[in-house]
């Protein structure tokens, strides 16, 4: 029994009793309405029972609802510094958290959280893929459902600027935790021993749960390419995506025309391919992850195409533009807590 069970069941017994003291008035005396001490006894604790039953219901009922924040009895409960991509893998089950990680010694903390995700962790993960340019590789991904604290101040850079940037103070996210991929300056190591004398930043891209389509790109401290050592660093996220197009003409060449780009996006290529007889064209969009509005430059919504009446037009897919692999543009590769291949 819990200790409300007990103050519960202690003023039940305490009523009861006060009731069986209470003397019956003399029966030549009695009004009309008689005093019925057995039936009002029994009234009254019936519903002192339906009283403790409710409020054990409610007990239970907020347990339960919070139970997925709740790590399993016995469970060890210290955070996991994280120093490589990988340290994070130990604490994820069916892509939550059950021990809390730790980044740069606090600057950024992902923390056990209950509930569920208005953001499904298949299109957080098709956000990050999009948060590159095609043919952009990664190593090392972990996906998590996690509450996310941020200390590092998060920038914007570029030419488009958010009026107000991203926050996360007990936020839930989808963390994408992982590692540059393969290039030609791996960390500098130490001649003698082997060790990483300059460790690389480990990457963590926190998307909102919340479905309000805020990100931030975070890394720790770390140097790339044997360059100086930089500070744990914060900047909002970002995606590509490509944009549908019409065609018209104009004298005897094509004209695509295509809608603006979302809220807090710009116009970042229109690569067009193809051969004499055929020509790809495709309109991508370059959208930071931050509530809108956002100061933004002057966006076209037409261009011309290199290709006269009667060459075959062919669009680009539209939609997310998914430009992170794991192996040089074939697949993605991640660990939820298990891992997985999209090809």
């Amino acid at each position: 029994m819990t200790e409300l069970d007990d103050r519960l069941r202690h003023d039940f017994l305490a009523v009861r009793d006060r009731l069986e003291r209470i003397p019956l008035p003399d029966v030549a005396s009695r009004e009309p309405r008689e005093v019925n001490r057995p039936r009002a006894i029994a009234v009254l604790s019936a519903a002192l029972v339906v009283l403790l039953i409710a409020g054990v219901a409610v007990i239970a009922t907020h347990s339960s609802t919070h139970r997925g924040a709740t790590p399993p009895s016995g469970a060890d409960l210290s955070g996991i510094n994280v120093r490589q991509a990988t340290d994070s893998r130990r604490a994820v089950r069916g892509a939550h958290l059950i021990r809390p990680l730790l980044f740069d010694h606090g600057s950024l903390q992902l923390a056990v959280v209950g509930g569920s995700s208005r953001v499904d962790e298949t299109h957080a993960i098709a956000l990050f893929r999009a948060g590159s340019p095609p043919g952009s590789t990664v190593a090392n991904v972990t996906v998590i459902y996690a509450d996310a604290t941020l200390r590092v101040r998060v920038e914007a850079s570029g030419v488009i600027q958010p009026r107000v940037v991203p926050t996360f103070e007990h936020r839930p996210v989808w963390a994408f935790i992982y590692s540059n991929g393969p290039h030609g300056c791996p960390a500098e190591v130490a001649p003698q021993t082997g060790a990483i004398r300059l460790p690389e930043p480990v990457h963590v891209e926190l998307i909102a749960a919340d479905g309000s389509g805020e990100g931030v790109n975070y890394q720790t401290r770390g140097s790339e390419c044997a360059e100086p050592t930089t500070a744990s660093r914060a900047e909002v996220a970002s995606y590509y995506v490509s944009l549908p197009w019409t065609p018209s003409t104009r004298g005897k060449w094509f004209v695509a025309h295509y809608q603006a780009p979302p809220a807090c996006g710009d116009i970042e290529y229109t690569p067009t391919g193809g051969s004499r007889n055929s020509v790809t064209f495709g309109v991508y969009a370059f959208v930071l992850m931050a509530r809108a509005p956002c100061t933004t430059p002057r966006q076209p919504t037409s261009t011309g195409l290199q290709a006269t009446i009667g060459t075959k037009l062919l669009h680009d897919p539209t939609g997310l533009s998914l430009g992170r692999f794991t192996t040089s543009g074939t697949h993605f590769t991640y660990f939820d807590g298990r891992t997985h291949a999209i090809r």
